[in-house]
């Protein structure tokens, strides 16, 4: 891991997510970014914003680059308390825009490997009156996600959840957390939620064989555990209930309009509800398996018979 963005409202809650990716960084040896939208009204027209003195802007944003420069001596005096030799390098960043698409700008600038930020429960109704900003930066964020749900305080952990439908190939997502995992000298679990009565995947044989295959030293360890249950977000929430602190790892994946009304996606419910740590990764990280080639469907994919 090269980079790591940290998006930051300067709230509690947002300094929270940024020690915890400072954390992120020394273990993985990788450079933080420090980054705040300046968003302006969305009711001022045209006008109203050609007229907006030029003063104003520049104070704005001054503000904000010393908020950020306050922030980045923090993170610089933990990473000195840190018994560690590397130490990150931390920029600051402040644009003004909507948070999704500057954040979406950055990480292709930046060429970033990870975005940290803090997330706040939301309801349907506030999504209605104000959109959610988390929702906009999962669709429009083409880089894996961290979401720190508010209130939590988070330095360490010991798993990697990943919860997977297995309708795709999961070599990306997993050789992505493995590296976090090896940092962390924490272990990856591998869950499918599947319906009752539904058999799944042979008691995760081939599924492991696959990884035992990726990572035949063991390192870092996997294991998989099939869970039966027809509430998905229900299933995932209690299984990151335990006693273990740990980063629940969803696949975020995007609908049509239509496909839309029949479907919801499951990384936005956890997003809004999560007590844990949420990694989201990209659509992009779930390869088809129509776009393998045959010799990794043989060897990385999964026999379809065998989920029926």
């Amino acid at each position: 891991m090269n980079t790591i963005l940290v998006v930051t409202d300067f709230t509690i809650r947002a300094q929270q997510a940024a020690e915890f990716a400072l954390q992120i960084a020394i273990k993985t040896e990788a450079d933080l970014v420090l980054c705040h939208a300046i968003e302006l009204a969305d009711d001022e027209d045209e006008a109203e914003r050609i007229s907006w003195p030029i003063a104003d802007n520049i104070a704005l944003k001054q503000d904000s680059l010393m908020d950020l420069r306050d922030l980045s001596k923090h993170l610089k005096k933990l990473a000195q308390q840190n018994l560690t030799s590397y130490q990150p390098s931390i920029t600051c960043v402040s644009e003004f825009g909507k948070l999704a698409p500057v954040t979406a700008g950055l990480v292709k600038e930046k060429g970033a490997d990870l975005v940290v930020m803090g997330a706040h429960k939301s309801t349907g109704f506030n999504r209605f009156l104000m959109g959610s900003h988390t929702h906009e930066v999962l669709d429009k964020v083409n880089c894996p996600v961290l979401l720190l749900p508010e209130g939590l305080s988070m330095t360490d952990f010991s798993t990697i959840t990943y919860a997977t439908d297995l309708t795709f190939s999961d070599t990306l997502v997993i050789s992505y957390l493995a590296k976090i995992a090896s940092a962390f000298k924490a272990e990856i679990l591998v869950s499918h939620i599947s319906r009752k009565g539904f058999e799944g995947l042979n008691s995760g044989k081939i599924l492991l064989r696959t990884l035992n295959e990726l990572y035949p030293e063991g390192h870092p360890k996997i294991s998989y555990i099939n869970i039966k249950g027809d509430n998905i977000a229900k299933c995932l929430t209690q299984l990151t209930t335990s006693s273990r602190p740990g980063i629940l790892t969803l696949v975020h994946k995007r609908y049509g309009f239509l496909q839309g009304l029949f479907h919801s996606s499951i990384s936005k419910k956890m997003a809004d509800t999560a007590k844990v740590p949420l990694l989201v990764m990209p659509y992009s990280f779930s390869v088809n398996v129509t776009d393998l080639t045959n010799e990794l469907i043989e060897r990385y994919s999964y026999n379809t018979d065998e989920l029926r």
